[in-house]
Formats: structure tokens, C-alpha cells, sequence
């Protein structure tokens, strides 16, 4: 997927308008964008976002100025949502859709023009960050504006800290080993990729079975497109009776600012008492041949 040799003479003559859709479905799209990642992005994001991707090209839209309305999208999403009506939750719920589907045309924009750059991909995490926060925080207010209880704001600024500490283990990580390869005497190198880290490294054999049971389908839970999903089914509830979609989103609210904080404290205890950092780090990184 990463050989675009078969349209290098589209790209250097800066001709996009040329490409084709099934170009950008042979070129465009991750390895095994159909099975690899959450069911929404593989079922409907991904394979749809090539017809956003085939008119921001003849439009003339690069991939930053697509994640920047994929942002938009999202914070117009948890304004409507805070206003806590179901006409607004139902355009909130659109927007969530539509910024999700954009995030999914930027990377595709990226890959065919062959811009992809450090920049964009810190854009896009920081773009995601944000939008756990604002998302959040929408569901809690949009909760009181619809409910009158005070708790219900406490509730989104708990699932705000859980998502976004939950993500925020995993950056924690790359910043710790990045601080560590620019403070070590010793030159390091990266290893081939059927070197690096595996889950079934010896280390994690003595993690409870258990615990990983418990724990990876609450993880699931909280991650983005599983949000939106239940956003999802709030709004048609809603429609379908307004105190039973109401009485839905305070359950899920309890349910999101409880367990996610816990999740992403457990995740913490785990990281540093298994040793995961460390043993990520020397199976991705190796000392350099004569140091």
C-alpha cells in the first residue's frame, strides 16, 4: 500500500483531480484497513471516506486543513450536545459522525499526495485529545441543562480525566523512552519489526488472566467510535421516549466517569510494576554495534 509508483506521474505533475477512486482505494488506504482497527472505521469510515478523499483533492484541501474540520466537527459536536435538548443532541450525534468520517479522509488525503509528516500526526493526536475533553464535558453539562442535577457535570469532568488519561499512559510511555535514549551514554538502535515488542513477552505471563478479562472489555468501552455508538443509541431512545433516553444517558455517564478513571489508574499500576515500559524499550530499541 505504501508503493505509489503507480501514480507517481499523477502526484509529480500535482494533477490530483486525475485520481481515480479505485486509486485511492489501492493507494490511499492502511494494510488491512478492512480488518485491522475498530468495526466502525473497518465497516464504514475507511471504506466511505474515499469519496471524501476523491473531493478534497479536487477541491484542493490538504490533510491539515480536513483534520481541522474533522475538529470543528467535534466541538460543534459536544456544543449541541451540552444544550441538552434531543433536537440538539441529534445534530451533536451527526457532527460526531461526520468529524469521525473526516478523521479517516485526512489520513487517506496524506498517504495519496504523499504528504504525510511528524506535524500531521501530532496534530491528529492532539485533535483527539481535545476532543475527549470537550466531548465530555459536552455530555455532562447537556446532562444538567436536561436533568437539573448538579452531579451530572461532575459526571463529564470524570470521564473527561479517564479518557483522557487513559491515552495519555500511552504518550506518557513514548515520552519516557524518548527522555531515555537522549539521556543514555550508550547509542541506541531500532530493531526489525518481527523483533519488537509482542504481548507475549515472558514478562506479562504472570498478569492475572483475570484482571485482563475484566479489564479489556471495560477499556473497550471507552475508546471514541464505543462513545459515539452510545451517543447513537441515547439519540434514538430519545425520539423513542425522552425519559428513557434520558435515564440511558445518566447510566452511561455514571458508568464512563467511574470506570474510566479507575481503568486508567489500573493502567498506570500496571505499567510500572510489570516493568511494560522498559520491556517495550529494549525490544524496540537495541544498543548500537560497538558501544
Amino acid at each position: 500500500m505504501s508503493d505509489f509508483n503507480g501514480l507517481s506521474h499523477i502526484i509529480n505533475e500535482i494533477d490530483c483531480k486525475n485520481i481515480s477512486i479505485d486509486d485511492i482505494r489501492n493507494y490511499g488506504q492502511k494494510p488491512e484497513y478492512r480488518t485491522a482497527g475498530n468495526f466502525l472505521a473497518c465497516k464504514w469510515a475507511r471504506p466511505s471516506a474515499v469519496y471524501g478523499t476523491w473531493m478534497a483533492l479536487r477541491i484542493g484541501l490538504s490533510a491539515h486543513q480536513i483534520t481541522t474540520l474533522a475538529a470543528l466537527s467535534w466541538f460543534a459536536e459536544a456544543i449541541c450536545i451540552s444544550i441538552g435538548t434531543r433536537f440538539w443532541f441529534s445534530i451533536g450525534v451527526s457532527l460526531g459522525f461526520l468529524g469521525f468520517w473526516l478523521d479517516h479522509v485526512d489520513g487517506q488525503l496524506a498517504r495519496i499526495t504523499k504528504n504525510q509528516s511528524l506535524e500531521g500526526i501530532f496534530l491528529d493526536f492532539w485533535v483527539h485529545t481535545a476532543h475527549a475533553i470537550l466531548r465530555a464535558f459536552g455530555l455532562g453539562w447537556g446532562l444538567y441543562q436536561i436533568t437539573g442535577n448538579d452531579l451530572a457535570i461532575l459526571s463529564g469532568m470524570g470521564a473527561a480525566f479517564g479518557w483522557t488519561m487513559i491515552s495519555h499512559s500511552n504518550d506518557s510511555k513514548y515520552k519516557a523512552m524518548n527522555a531515555y535514549l537522549h539521556s543514555a551514554k550508550t547509542n541506541y538502535m531500532t530493531q526489525s519489526k518481527d523483533q519488537t515488542f509482542s504481548p507475549s513477552n515472558p514478562i506479562f505471563k504472570n498478569s492475572s488472566n483475570l484482571i485482563a478479562l475484566i479489564n479489556w472489555p471495560l477499556l473497550k468501552m471507552q475508546e471514541p467510535h464505543m462513545v459515539l455508538m452510545a451517543e447513537l443509541i441515547i439519540c434514538l431512545l430519545m425520539w423513542f421516549s425522552l425519559q428513557l433516553g434520558i435515564k440511558i444517558w445518566l447510566l452511561v455517564m455514571i458508568f464512563w466517569s467511574t470506570v474510566s478513571p479507575l481503568c486508567a489508574i489500573l493502567r498506570l499500576i500496571r505499567y510500572v510494576k510489570s516493568g511494560r515500559i522498559t520491556a517495550d524499550f529494549f525490544s524496540t530499541f537495541s544498543k548500537q554495534s560497538g558501544d
